[in-house]
């Protein structure tokens, strides 16, 4: 158990120094790579959670993935989207990895203070995959906005 523990908080530290080191690094934005993304979260705390004895019921669930799309939606505003050479890019700010620091904080606090049980781990798989549903999905809204912005050509419809 120390070693499974001791491995966690090396992932976790190794985690957040990719973090510190690339959150204002551009990437190109994928909308394919933002929906794979939201089928995974959503598909793997589905599975999880059915698996989960005992369940925490789907209303808390739910609130679980809608608190997790709230928090993702606002993480989502704080990236920077926008054109370089006719490519759209996306950007961390500051803001960006405060929230990622919230987010591991809440995701390490509520297991501890709650006594680690199965069912608070069924909602956190909610609210992180609502997380990247909120994240995920402003972010291809914001990809489409932008898109079409810069494009008006790919807006579809007749000219």
């Amino acid at each position: 158990v120390l070693l499974l523990n001791m491995a966690g908080m090396l992932m976790m530290a190794f985690s957040a120094l990719a973090m510190v080191i690339t959150f204002r690094k551009a990437t190109a934005v994928s909308p394919l790579s933002l929906i794979i993304s939201i089928g995974i979260s959503a598909l793997s705390a589905t599975i999880l959670a059915s698996l989960s004895k005992p369940h925490p019921g789907w209303l808390l669930s739910f609130a679980g993935l809608f608190f997790g799309a709230l928090l993702g939606c606002g993480w989502g505003l704080t990236t920077e989207v926008f054109s370089e050479g006719g490519k759209l890019q996306s950007r961390g700010s500051g803001w960006y990895l405060a929230v990622w620091v919230l987010t591991m904080m809440i995701t390490q606090l509520i297991p501890m203070l709650t006594g680690r049980t199965p069912a608070t781990a069924a909602i956190l798989l909610f609210a992180g995959a609502g997380l990247v549903l909120g994240n995920s999905g402003l972010m291809i809204a914001r990809w489409w906005s932008t898109k079409s912005r810069f494009n008006p050509s790919q807006q579809g419809g007749a000219g």
